[in-house]
């Protein structure tokens, strides 16, 4: 319950900032824009190119785009360093806006919110960025670690073993790559949130730290987690219902779609600013040994 309570914690102070989570959508948005830019170009000098154009916009799929890559092999040419930058302005940018959100959260002055959430953005910006780079590969390396043998194993049973078995382990797999990932992310998060409230300068044992935290109380961790993840999995339904509701075939319902995608965006960015509140009670919680968190 501690953790569900922590959970409520963080809704409520997601609420009281509202502006942080509109700040939160706008700044993600803008982000995306930057990210997707060159793979748009790359892919609308393509497009002009190949007779595959047409029917990608009418209908995208993805063997539409393999069909592109064949017919036009300097989409691929151009997609490769699109798809870096996109991917490098993403992670840059993700650090930013961690460090600019955590700012408010555990700082309490009047200045604008602005102000707050770029001073953040800008103070921890170096050291965000060395913690996700770290963080980035002991995620791809516990994912490879703990799901590799399943992964292995299935391969072996690939001519010889139960087909029943040989279907579950990679499901399996997969979700414990995910699992390890996620657990490496919320043990980043840990060490954002110590490192934003007591401004720390040692990123690594932070993230440690972090480790350690999710490792002496992982039920209390990954509750907060999952109520969180509960959460974005009903607005993401409540999205996808309104947004096969509305249909399409004329300019109104797609204006309306876009409005429905971009306000379940919105919602996400709100449970997030939640997660981040709930996160920063929860380490406040354990390094100061109190039993039940603060209202």
């Amino acid at each position: 319950m501690r953790a569900f309570a922590l959970t409520r914690r963080g809704l409520r102070r997601a609420g009281r900032e509202w502006r942080l989570a509109l700040l939160l959508w706008l700044t993600h948005f803008v982000v995306a824009l930057v990210a997707l830019a060159p793979v748009a170009a790359a892919l609308v000098a393509a497009l002009g190119e190949s007779p595959e154009g047409d029917l990608l916009l009418e209908s995208p799929s993805l063997a539409l785009v393999v069909d592109l890559l064949r017919q036009a092999p300097e989409f691929g040419a151009r997609l490769g360093p699109a798809l870096v930058a996109a991917l490098a302005v993403a992670w840059a940018g993700g650090a930013l806006l961690a460090g600019g959100v955590l700012e408010v959260l555990v700082t309490d002055d009047h200045r604008p919110l602005l102000h707050r959430f770029g001073r953040g953005a800008g103070k921890f910006a170096g050291r965000f960025l060395r913690l996700g780079l770290v963080a980035t590969l002991a995620a791809l390396l516990a994912a490879a670690l703990l799901a590799g043998p399943l992964f292995a194993l299935r391969g072996s049973l690939e001519t010889t073993g139960p087909e029943g078995l040989r279907l579950a382990l990679g499901p399996a797999g997969l979700l414990v790559a995910l699992a390890a990932m996620t657990a490496v992310q919320l043990a980043l998060d840990l060490a954002r949130a110590r490192i934003a409230r007591d401004d720390r300068r040692d990123t690594m044992r932070a993230l440690l730290g972090g480790a350690a935290t999710l490792l002496r109380h992982p039920l209390r961790v990954f509750g907060v987690w999952g109520w969180n993840a509960l959460a974005r999995a009903a607005a993401l339904l409540l999205v996808t219902l309104a947004a096969g509701a509305l249909g399409g075939g004329s300019a109104l319902a797609l204006a309306a779609l876009l409005l429905v995608q971009q306000a379940g965006l919105l919602l996400r960015a709100g449970l997030r600013v939640a997660l981040w509140g709930s996160e920063v009670g929860l380490v406040e919680m354990l390094d100061r040994g109190i039993a039940r968190p603060r209202p």
